[in-house]
């Protein structure tokens, strides 16, 4: 059911993480700038935790500027990263990135939230919404909370009884934001992390070009552009670091091998027969040669890659960790938290 505390526009992204003591959650993003996750222990009934990525905020590193608010915009992409599931980077439709966290800004855990002693038990959804709520509004929040539940003879306080109890939005739903990165021209509509290396990700843009970031440094490690047109997609492979494709708003199916080549895509494939965009790819992870994409046709297509771009080659993970830290050094320093 829409209300305050949903989203109100619709939502662009989706993506699976897992989230202490709920186990798997599911994160979905919107144009209206927020972030929600979710638990199928409640049915989806609830959010069990919110972001605003569109709250005002200092500036980050990359701006190079004193602190003023900003105001973000609505997301465009969400990929949460494989080896640190609260890490996440967000990609607004203003072209921003946002390296983001479900525990920053928490004010305390699930756990010290159920340990407390109350009227009524807490489950761990309805313990989840309260981890940011502002020290000053969380003791009288959490005891209307309570009463509300003693009143209805509830046996526990679940999320929905604290949407209930209607605090404001700004109490529940904060920036996650720790970090920005230079932005694009245009909005991002593909972020991926490196299923090899914990700090690389991926950005595709509608400005064209496809960005490898480390999530340590504000500025790009590599800018290539394929073509002239809108990037909508972009994703690894699960078998090669050096290797990802890219899906472009002209048809086309852009696949690099930074092995061979860190400007050039080393194979084009036209995907779509009217150009229409490649809005969507996804890797087979059991059969790594094997790749899928969704187009504005309408239709969805699977193409098999030759073995060397499936295959990892010698020293391959050697040399795309020289890649991913060759702007490492000194980045910790410049790691700016937001407020």
């Amino acid at each position: 059911m829409l209300n305050e505390y949903t989203h109100q526009w619709p939502v662009v992204q989706l993506a699976w993480t897992r989230l202490s003591p709920l186990g798997d959650v599911l994160a979905s993003s919107s144009a209206d700038g927020r972030m929600l996750v979710w638990t199928p222990s409640n049915k989806l009934a609830a959010p069990v935790m919110g972001f605003d990525l569109s709250a005002g905020r200092r500036a980050g590193a990359a701006d190079g500027a004193p602190a003023r608010p900003v105001k973000p915009g609505g997301s465009a992409s969400l990929g949460f990263s494989p080896l640190d599931p609260t890490t996440f980077v967000a990609g607004l439709e203003a072209g921003r990135m946002l390296k983001c966290g479900l525990h920053s800004t928490e004010e305390r855990t699930v756990e010290m939230t159920r340990r407390q002693r109350g009227e009524v038990p807490w489950t761990a959804a309805a313990a989840a919404l309260m981890t940011h709520v502002p020290v000053a509004a969380y003791h009288r929040l959490k005891l209307r909370v309570e009463k509300e539940c003693v009143l209805a003879r509830a046996k526990e306080v679940t999320a929905e009884a604290v949407f209930a109890a209607q605090p404001a939005v700004d109490q529940l739903y904060h920036s996650p934001t720790t970090f920005s990165y230079e932005p694009h021209g245009g909005p991002v509509y593909g972020v991926a992390f490196s299923p090899f290396h914990r700090n690389v990700f991926l950005t595709a843009s509608t400005d064209s070009t496809v960005r490898l970031y480390n999530v340590l440094h504000p500025r790009p490690l590599l800018v290539m552009e394929p073509c002239s047109g809108c990037l909508y997609a972009c994703c690894w492979s699960p078998s090669r670091p050096s290797v990802f494709a890219v899906g472009a708003a002209d048809g086309q199916l852009y696949v690099y091998d930074l092995k061979w080549s860190k400007g050039k895509p080393v194979l084009s494939l036209q995907v779509t027969t009217d150009k229409s965009p490649v809005y969507a790819i996804a890797f087979n992870p059991k059969e790594p040669s094997v790749l899928a994409t969704a187009d504005g046709q309408g239709v969805v297509k699977v193409w098999r890659l030759s073995g060397s771009l499936s295959t990892m080659a010698p020293r391959e993970q050697e040399a795309f960790d020289k890649l991913a830290g060759s702007r490492s050094e000194g980045c910790a320093e410049e790691e700016e938290e937001a407020d």
